[in-house]
């Protein structure tokens, strides 16, 4: 079975996730919780329209061990390379797995190409020139076609094929052998253009797309794109942050405000600490609101925190936010206390999760709400509840 570097104490078959007692930090995925999530976007999608299931950076940090727990219907997934999609087949062969950059051949490792020939993995060009690459490793190999898909640079940005050469590309291809799987843009201020913007770039692209070659999958829309309603009625969506509860900002109103986040981060409270006049937190001097005593959390940024989480974020712990008492520092996380607070020595707290999510928070300081879990650590275990 494949060994994932983010799996510690291995998948439940439980349904429950009770404490680990000698654990001083867990993660916990709850993979009814992606299952719930990805109907309800299937909800909001157009009948013949299917979700490609966009896992990077091991499903955002939750780790890929949780696709082989959701049986939701999709497309196939998403990936950065060629690395990541050798280890999504290692999980779930069922579907194709779809580089969404364009990478050359080269970068294919050798024991993964024959996954390439036998359609497992989509790859990605974006030019004659990776075109060519593709169909001289191609017949090195013996092999007579490839599926590739396209990438179109967007109207306002990002890389790819440059709309007015896209035909002439499709064309190339065509004549090469190679197989058009699919088209697909990318619109590059998805989350901050307006809703008229992104409408007006989709249409171009589909229209352009349908004309060029009609046999072959469209998609242009992503998670933020799917929110607002447009796209939703092609071929294919990419949708990533959505199934896992990670929300863009403007998700406070709307459907998208019923997605649940999937994840729970859990450290322990080692040890309370009294502070003497002037005494400061971690790396951090003692500032004006500073409590009488704090909880030290054994989670800091050695483990995937963002030491900004302070400015915004809390923890929580029986019902209540915990504020940070300072910055996170490498190894642990200081909490202000009041009196009322003093048994929560040796007790677990929630980081992040369903109380404490980053949505809420990440972009008051600048980030967005993935850049708060594609940090934790692989070596923090991860626990899957909810596995059938």
């Amino acid at each position: 079975m494949y060994s994932s570097p983010y799996a510690g104490t291995g998948p439940s078959s439980s349904r429950g996730c009770p404490v680990q007692k000698f654990n001083l930090r867990r993660i916990v995925v709850d993979c009814r919780v992606i299952e719930e999530n990805l109907k309800l976007i299937a909800r909001h999608l157009g009948e013949h329209t299917r979700p490609i299931w966009v896992v990077k950076s091991h499903a955002y940090g939750f780790g890929l061990d949780c696709i082989q727990h959701v049986s939701s219907p999709i497309a196939g997934y998403g990936v950065e390379d060629f690395v990541a999609a050798g280890e999504v087949l290692a999980c779930e062969k069922s579907k194709p797995v779809y580089i969404l950059y364009p990478i050359s051949p080269t970068y294919c490792p050798a024991r993964l190409l024959a996954r390439v020939w036998d359609g497992s993995i989509i790859p990605t060009v974006a030019g004659k020139n990776q075109i060519d690459q593709w169909v001289h490793s191609a017949t090195k190999a013996g092999v007579d076609a490839v599926d590739i898909q396209i990438k179109v640079r967007s109207f306002g940005g990002r890389f790819g094929v440059p709309p007015e050469e896209l035909a002439g590309t499709v064309a190339y291809a065509r004549k090469q052998g190679l197989r058009i799987r699919g088209l697909f843009s990318h619109p590059p201020h998805s989350t901050v253009s307006t809703h008229a913007e992104i409408r007006k770039e989709c249409e171009q692209f589909v229209k352009q797309a349908r004309e060029t070659a009609p046999e072959a999958f469209i998609h242009f829309s992503d998670s933020a794109c799917v929110l607002k309603g447009i796209g939703v009625d092609l071929d294919l969506v990419r949708v990533g942050m959505l199934p896992l509860g990670l929300l863009p900002e403007e998700t406070g109103k709307g459907w998208g405000s019923s997605l649940k986040l999937a994840m729970t981060v859990y450290a322990r409270v080692v040890s309370i600490h009294a502070l003497r006049k002037g005494e400061g937190v971690g790396y951090t001097l003692q500032m004006g609101n500073a409590p009488s005593h704090v909880a030290i959390a054994a989670m800091g940024y050695a483990h995937g925190i963002p030491r900004k989480i302070a400015e915004a974020g809390h923890a929580w712990w029986r019902g209540r936010p915990l504020r940070y008492a300072a910055p996170p520092w490498m190894e642990f996380s200081a909490f202000a206390l009041t009196g009322s607070e003093m048994d929560i020595l040796e007790e677990e707290i929630e980081i992040l999760g369903p109380h404490a999510p980053p949505h809420t928070f990440a972009w008051k300081v600048g980030m967005a709400p993935e850049e708060f879990v594609v940090r934790l650590s692989p070596a923090i275990p991860r626990e899957f509840c909810g596995v059938p």
